[in-house]
């Protein structure tokens, strides 16, 4: 596999990692790690020696892949019809990780499907740091003169010229790690980075895969159907109002399932805590309403 990683960068991401790190990226059947299934996973691992391997396949997920799906990653039913299920290659895969520091870029949607599928199996989740290349990038070009128009994945692969096939999980996998040897050597024209892993593998717990309460039920629906809809949330800056929402993906974290989704009236991507939402509606008036007396 052709990384597009130089010995020097190699060299870099080692400073960092001294024992090494796994880059992950899964492709999916949505965006619900609750309701949805991997039916890709790829890893590629850099150890201390500057070696580099690779954990690729597809899965059944035992279900349909929604059409929309299948015109993002290109992955069909049947390419997944006689693929193993997550239980059947758990070992493989967890022994891979190991207790390697991961990578994924948005890793927090990965790491809400590698925590479901982990638990289900009853694969017993190691105590792995998570950095997200994404959020490395953005620190990263806090300091630099040009940068580029955002921080998706393909934004950041033409950004630096790399030439990986976007939407293949071992491609986009390989660009998160190349994208993040090449952010650390920019920052090193300015200054040193300190890094921070962004979550713990080992912090999270069967309670982050606690099922949505009565009042929220039809908010997994939603999801699916790409919806917009209204949430009332405590402590929210509108008060007791109903707040226009995108919902993007229902993902279990270790302080408990969270609702991330794009706030209509801020045009901001927020996390929400499904324990403070108080109640969901769809009201078109209301959403009129509510952003009228905001603005």
């Amino acid at each position: 596999m052709n990384m597009q990683l130089t010995i020097s960068e190699s060299d870099l991401l080692l400073r960092y990692f001294p024992r090494g790190l796994v880059a992950i990226d899964l492709e999916t059947t949505g965006l619900s790690p609750l309701s949805d299934k991997i039916i890709e996973i790829a890893c590629v691992k850099l150890d201390h020696n500057r070696e580099v391997s690779t954990f690729h396949t597809l899965l059944n997920p035992a279900r349909a892949i929604p059409p929309f799906t299948t015109t993002i990653h290109g992955i069909t039913q049947e390419m997944v019809q006689t693929q193993p299920r997550f239980h059947e290659i758990k070992h493989e895969f967890c022994d891979f990780l190991g207790g390697y520091p991961l990578v994924a870029h948005n890793a927090q949607f990965d790491v809400g499907f590698i925590v479901k599928e982990c638990f289900a199996a009853e694969a017993k989740l190691s105590n792995n740091k998570v950095y997200d290349s994404c959020k490395i990038a953005r620190q990263v070009f806090r300091t630099q003169e040009t940068t580029p128009d955002n921080f998706k994945l393909s934004t950041l692969m033409n950004f630096f010229s790399l030439q990986f096939a976007h939407h293949q999980a071992l491609a986009d996998a390989a660009a998160s790690l190349v994208i993040v040897a090449k952010s650390l050597a920019l920052a090193l024209k300015v200054k040193p980075v300190e890094l921070e892993p962004h979550l713990m593998l080992h912090r999270y717990s069967d309670k982050s895969l606690t099922p949505l309460p009565e009042h929220l039920k039809e908010l997994d629906q939603v999801i699916q159907n790409k919806e917009n809809t209204f949430i009332r949330y405590k402590g929210s800056s509108v008060g007791d109002k109903f707040r226009p929402i995108r919902p993007i993906s229902l993902l279990p974290m270790p302080s408990g399932l969270t609702l991330y989704a794009e706030c209509l009236l801020t045009g901001l991507y927020k996390s929400f805590a499904i324990k403070k939402i108080l109640d969901i509606k769809n009201c078109p008036a209301e959403h009129e309403r509510v952003d009228n007396e905001t603005r």
